[in-house]
């Protein structure tokens, strides 16, 4: 039987995780695919890589596409290597390698494309 401490712990996974399955970003490219995370995994290894996505150019967007706050002087502008729009640093404060675009070193990543495609894709990679 599962302790109290444990039961708590168990609610607020559930608890996050439903607000992550909510905050899935609009029009996300990665979202739509159809190739599982072992078929990605499996073109990875035999060197079938794609083209890393276009760059929301920087005059196009005054607010983190994630949280909406606008950006400043202070709250600068940073790409994600995945997905290519524009996150402030809270939205965008992962690293990952990205194999599928031949990124073997780690490069920023905003927070949805870290839960919803690096790391599931990466644990579905490792046999986990």
């Amino acid at each position: 039987m599962a302790t109290k401490p444990e039961m708590d712990n168990k609610d607020k996974f559930r608890k996050v995780a439903q607000t992550l399955r909510g905050a899935a970003l609009e029009d996300c490219a990665l979202c739509q695919e159809t190739l599982s995370s072992s078929e990605m995994a499996a073109k990875t290894r035999d060197g079938d890589l794609e083209d890393p996505p276009e760059w929301v150019p920087d005059e196009a967007c005054s607010l983190c596409t994630a949280c909406k706050a606008p950006f400043t002087v202070i709250r600068r502008k940073h790409h994600c290597r995945s997905c290519g729009k524009i996150f402030c640093s809270r939205c965008s404060s992962h690293s990952a390698p990205l194999p599928r675009y031949g990124q073997a070193k780690a490069v920023r990543v905003c927070t949805h494309c870290y839960v919803f495609h690096v790391t599931p894709f990466y644990s579905d990679k490792a046999g986990v």
